[in-house]
């Protein structure tokens, strides 16, 4: 079976079950799911741009208006770009505790601005 490597822009680490789904989409078993992480602050999306010619797909945590930046960049070379939607609640202790619910995959993504 093919490996396929993943570009994951997060600080925090994928949890299993958001490995297992984008395993699930990539059409692999976790074993042959390789992430690669940018954990580090992204202060300019040219920073993930040495990724894209490395990775089948991204998985991305950014603000809206990078997030346009690298899908725009991201799709000049067919890479898909992918969005985590997560459950927020509190547990027993009052503390807040994310599930994962799904991948989703930016299709189109513009940011434009107007002062007010």
């Amino acid at each position: 079976m093919n490996k396929k490597t993943i570009l994951w822009v997060s600080r925090h680490a994928m949890t299993p079950d958001q490995l297992a789904d984008m395993a699930r989409i990539m059409r692999v078993t976790t074993d042959n799911l390789d992430i690669i992480q940018h954990g580090d602050t992204v202060r300019d999306v040219a920073e993930l741009t040495h990724y894209l010619h490395k990775v089948a797909a991204a998985c991305v945590v950014l603000p809206h208006q990078m997030l346009a930046d690298f899908w725009a960049r991201a799709n000049t070379v067919g890479i898909t770009v992918y969005v985590a939607e997560n459950l927020r609640n509190r547990d027993e202790s009052g503390n807040f505790v994310f599930k994962h619910a799904g991948w989703y995959e930016v299709q189109e993504c513009t940011y434009r601005r107007r002062r007010a």
